[in-house]
């Protein structure tokens, strides 16, 4: 996850959905109930982290493909969701599958 802005950005909310179940602001816990330790790496992306523009993050790494959860993250059964605001005040999203965020309105926030 990157940030191509002209400035830093905000998450406000970070979101992970797997077999039913949300994570929200919470990545760390859906890593350690799915994953192995010894299997990935991870960055605990929450409401108050910020990217500094120019700056990627890397979400996950998985260090050995043993780990079943791998497979669903392959067939995108693992739904990863990002809500950030601008230093400018603008919300924006970036939704699963997607490598481009799309700006929010306020109404569609509600």
């Amino acid at each position: 996850m990157g940030n191509s802005g002209l400035g830093p950005a905000f998450i406000k909310e970070a979101k992970v959905a797997y077999q039913g179940e949300e994570y929200i602001d919470n990545l760390r816990s859906f890593y350690i109930d799915y994953f192995k330790p010894t299997y990935f790496f991870y960055n605990d992306i929450r409401s108050g982290t910020v990217i500094q523009s120019g700056e990627t993050i890397t979400l996950f790494g998985v260090n050995q493909s043993a780990d079943p959860i791998t497979e669903s993250i392959i067939n995108d059964e693992v739904v990863f969701k990002f809500t950030y605001e601008s230093a400018y005040g603008e919300t924006w999203v970036l939704e699963p599958l997607s490598t481009v965020p799309a700006r929010v309105s306020e109404t569609e926030l509600d």
